[in-house]
């Protein structure tokens, strides 16, 4: 996962970050099934099936106190996202959009913030920047996933995420 909370950010960050890396040679890869190789109808040895991997970004978006109000530095973060997202190189590509909570509060509070937040990401994607609504799947994880186990309640754990689907 590409981290971009901690710094400014372009919105060609952001294409570097979401887009899938080269896939790697598979030359002299043998492929196996049950112990048996899998050969072509040449007789080279099949490249292997491996899906590549998700690529993922985490960007810290500030929102107003116990809100999914967006901030305004949030907006100017989501602009870099949005035009990102209609480039040439992502514009097809599908992602999730998960909102993260710190753990103060009781669970089933931050797992609904976490979503509203995460929805008002979408919203803005979409209202903002055209981005095709079916596109982005928003999702809320409340505080499940923690960057920072050490201190539930810090600030680097209210986050958003974007992986891709596809």
């Amino acid at each position: 996962m590409v981290d971009l909370r901690d710094r400014a950010f372009t919105s060609q960050d952001v294409v570097n970050a979401l887009t899938a890396p080269a896939a790697a040679s598979s030359s002299g890869t043998t492929r196996k099934k049950r112990g048996l190789a899998v050969v072509a109808a040449d007789g080279q040895l099949a490249a292997p099936e491996t899906p590549p991997p998700r690529r993922a970004l985490s960007i810290q978006l500030q929102f107003e106190f116990d809100s999914a109000r967006l901030t305004d530095d949030a907006l100017a973060k989501l602009d870099a996202v949005g035009s990102a997202l209609q480039s040439t190189a992502l514009r097809t590509a599908r992602f999730k959009v998960s909102g993260h909570s710190d753990a103060a509060g009781r669970a089933d509070y931050n797992l609904a913030l976490s979503k509203r937040r995460a929805e008002a990401v979408r919203t803005y994607l979409v209202a903002r920047h055209g981005v095709e609504a079916e596109r982005l799947a928003a999702l809320g994880k409340g505080a499940d996933d923690l960057l920072d186990p050490s201190d539930p309640r810090s600030a680097v754990n209210r986050r958003v995420q974007f992986e891709t689907i596809d």
